[in-house]
């Protein structure tokens, strides 16, 4: 048998896997507890402190001294209630888990009680507690995540970008409950504030900003109700960061949703654009198990074709589109079936009918080596599908991918094409106001620093809007305010910006600032290249591939990713049997 402290540093890792899973769990208690606003704040990302206060209902001392212990909850009273769980949390393991692996202090009073209490509590040590003066809520600190842990808290990423992280998951527990205020601060800087709202469609656009074409279809049926909130053809985004499905006011991640969207969204956006949906599923608790992960941010719904064609019509109604026969949602997501968001390409005959060698395709066509060259200036030979560039060099046949190559050129000029620290700046002729959003508002005050080092000149604007003054260079054209919110998005969801010297990717003798300057050069780069489907002149192609003989790294674009793949002559004469 594991001794119990041990045993509770394994549990705790189930819940807290870092200071926004800590965030995570406090705010869904204070909303359990009746909250009508939560303030959070961070310092050095989660690292020093994580405070939640809350104006909820409050504990005595007897039920803050059982908070802590496992397994207890006031929020379940027999087995038959995890059958319809109508609470955020139920499991009593989330305070346990924070005390095992932290230093814990509680302070909470009742409404009508003269005084408070205060609990502290030392890594999984006997709590201790005394009475104080407390105004009526619950305010709960963590310090030291991770104190007796060292090698979780090692593998925990930049303070910038696990308070990202927990602006994220904050951001996402807002749009589910609109009634509730928001506040968010990170090393006293307060960068999210949200007030409560009487509807869910001001707490969308509060949050994600002033949709130009955000349209709100309800469908009902089945004993489901979906509200959605989505943009039409015209407006989309780089990425699903602005997508978020909420069920019964739990923020989800769940791909038969996600796949439902792509669904409705696929035939009339461009690849690689995402629109702005935002999904309340409500739905009888016992219709759904939110019993099936310790995180609870993964459900299973009973009934899924039913949900997946629910969502398909609340989406289609917004589009005007026409209804979809319910027995090809079901096909789609039929109970008990797997739901992904691939296709599935025509089999390839790889081996002629007659007899013949085997060959493989792939050991034709292949990625060239990341330290490779382009022998000169390939040729142009025509373009595939409006996408890929079809070329020869003296090695053989490319084929080369026109966003990865361009997205190369770009971050190379934009790194290298001005003196070292330095960059060439656009300034606007006039500037250019941008509606973000409290949510991309807040992410601008985390990242603004190095969007000015990049050659972005933005200002904050009110309290949920930006100027843009000036641009690098190489954007100049390029829509400002689309650029930035791109920039920021895909920033957002990079996992890889951190402080430890030995990060992977990180070039040696490369610091901090470098590194980041760095992303912020890929994440521009890749808004503004060429994208896919897109048509080229010959001269346009030309241009780029010649372009792409001078870089650097030609061969991956800045994320490493393949920009060209070789067929060399020698694999195919063999191909052909000629050799």
């Amino acid at each position: 048998m594991l001794p119990e402290s041990t045993a509770n540093l394994i549990a705790a890792g189930e819940v807290v896997e870092r200071p926004a899973s800590v965030v995570k769990e406090l705010v869904e208690n204070s909303l359990d507890a009746g909250a009508s606003s939560v303030e959070v704040a961070l310092e050095a990302g989660g690292r020093g402190l994580i405070m939640v206060a809350d104006d909820g209902e409050g504990m005595d001392r007897e039920d803050l001294l059982l908070s802590i212990e496992r397994h207890a909850t006031s929020k379940l009273s027999s087995p038959d209630d995890l059958e319809a769980v109508r609470t955020l949390g139920f499991r009593g393991e989330a305070l346990p888990a924070i005390a095992s692996v932290s230093l814990l202090r509680i302070t909470t009073s009742q409404l009508a009680a003269s005084h408070g209490w205060r609990l502290e509590a030392r890594a999984g040590l006997p709590a201790e507690v005394e009475e104080v003066a407390a105004r009526p809520g619950t305010v709960v600190e963590v310090r030291s995540l991770f104190l007796n842990t060292p090698a979780r808290r090692k593998f925990l990423r930049s303070s910038q970008r696990e308070t990202a992280l927990a602006l994220e998951v904050l951001t996402s527990i807002a749009l589910a409950h609109p009634r509730c205020g928001f506040t968010f601060s990170a090393d006293g800087r307060k960068t999210l504030s949200v007030p409560p709202c009487a509807t869910r469609k001001e707490r969308v656009v509060r949050l994600l900003g002033p949709e130009p074409a955000l349209m709100n279809s309800i469908y009902e049926g089945e004993g489901i109700r979906v509200e959605s909130f989505a943009t039409g053809a015209g407006d989309s985004r780089s990425d699903r960061l602005a997508q978020a499905f909420l069920v019964n006011g739990r923020p989800v991640r769940d791909r038969m949703l996600a796949h439902a969207v792509s669904h409705v969204y696929g035939p009339v956006l461009p690849p690689g654009r995402h629109p702005v949906a935002v999904l309340y599923v409500d739905i009888p608790p016992e219709a759904v198990d939110v019993n099936m992960h310790p995180s609870k941010n993964e459900v299973r719904f009973r009934r899924p074709g039913d949900v997946h064609h629910s969502v398909v019509e609340a989406l289609r109604g917004a589009l005007g589109q026409p209804a979809e026969s319910p027995s090809a949602s079901d096909r789609l997501a039929a109970p008990g079936t797997h739901v992904g968001t691939g296709w599935f390409p025509r089999a390839l005959p790889l081996e002629p009918p007659h007899a013949g060698p085997r060959f493989s395709i792939a050991e034709i066509l292949t990625p060239s080596e990341p330290d490779a060259d382009l022998h000169d200036v390939p040729i142009v030979l025509g373009h595939y599908r409006q996408s890929f560039i079809l070329a020869a060099d003296i090695e053989g046949l490319l084929l080369v991918d026109q966003h990865a190559a361009h997205e190369r050129v770009l971050f190379e000029e934009l790194l290298g094409g001005a003196p070292r620290g330095a960059t060439l700046v656009q300034p606007l002729l006039s500037p250019v106001p941008v509606e973000l959003g409290a949510a991309q508002r807040a992410l601008l005050d985390l990242y603004g620093e190095g969007l000015a080092g990049m050659g972005f000149e933005v200002e904050p604007f009110g309290h949920d809007a930006a100027v843009v003054r000036a641009l690098p260079v190489l954007f100049t054209g390029c829509d400002p305010g689309r650029l930035l919110r791109d920039v920021l998005s895909d920033l957002a969801r990079e996992r890889d910006v951190v402080d430890d010297p030995g990060e992977p990717g990180r070039f040696p003798g490369e610091t901090t600032t470098e590194r980041m300057r760095r992303r912020f050069a890929a994440s521009a780069a890749c808004q503004a290249a060429i994208k896919i489907n897109h048509a080229l002149t010959e001269e346009k192609m030309a241009w780029l591939l010649r372009s792409l003989a001078s870089c650097r790294v030609p061969t991956t674009c800045p994320h490493g990713r393949p920009a060209i793949l070789r067929l060399a002559h020698g694999a195919i004469e063999r191909a052909f049997l000629r050799s």
